[in-house]
C-alpha cells in the first residue's frame, strides 16, 4: 500500500468553509483564503474554551435540578415529604443559581475579548441558548415543584 501524504491542519485552514462555525464579525462566514493571525487565534481559543467553560456550569445545573426533582417528588418516607419537597426546591434554585453564575462569567468573557472588525469569531449563541433553556427550566420547575408539594 503506497504512503499518502497527509496536509498537516494549520490555523489558516480552521478558518475555512469546512468549519462553518467560524465568523467575521461582519457575519459572513470565514473563507479559505482568509488567514487567522496568531492573536485572532488566541482569542478563538479563548472564546471556544469559555464556550465548554459555560456548557459544564449548564451540565452542573442540570445535575442539580435532577436532583431536586427527584428528592422532591421521591421522598424515602411519607411524614417526610413536606422536607424533601422543600430540599427537593433548594436543589432546584441551587441549579439556577449555578446557570446563572456561568452565563455572567461566559458574558464578562464575551465583553473583555471582543473581536476586531472583520477577524474570525465562533458563533455565540449555542452556549447561551444551553444556559437560558436551563435557567427556563429550573424557573418553572420551582412553582410546579412547590405547588405539587401540598
Amino acid at each position: 500500500m503506497a504512503a499518502r501524504s497527509v496536509r498537516p491542519l494549520t490555523t489558516s485552514h480552521t478558518a475555512g468553509t469546512r468549519n462553518s462555525h467560524l465568523t467575521l464579525a461582519s457575519g459572513r462566514p470565514a473563507l479559505d483564503h482568509q488567514s487567522v493571525n496568531a492573536d485572532d487565534s488566541a482569542r478563538i481559543r479563548d472564546l471556544l474554551a469559555s464556550n465548554r467553560t459555560l456548557l459544564a456550569w449548564v451540565r452542573t445545573s442540570i445535575s442539580f435540578s435532577g436532583l431536586g426533582f427527584a428528592v422532591a417528588k421521591f421522598g424515602l418516607k411519607p411524614d417526610q415529604a413536606r422536607l424533601s419537597a422543600g430540599l427537593g426546591m433548594v436543589l432546584v434554585v441551587v441549579a439556577l443559581v449555578i446557570a446563572l453564575i456561568g452565563y455572567l462569567q461566559h458574558s464578562q468573557l464575551l465583553e473583555l475579548e471582543k473581536a476586531p472588525p472583520g477577524s474570525p469569531q465562533p458563533d455565540r449563541w449555542p452556549g447561551v441558548v444551553a444556559a437560558s433553556c436551563c435557567m427556563g427550566v429550573c424557573v418553572v420547575l420551582i412553582p410546579y415543584l412547590a405547588v405539587t408539594a401540598a
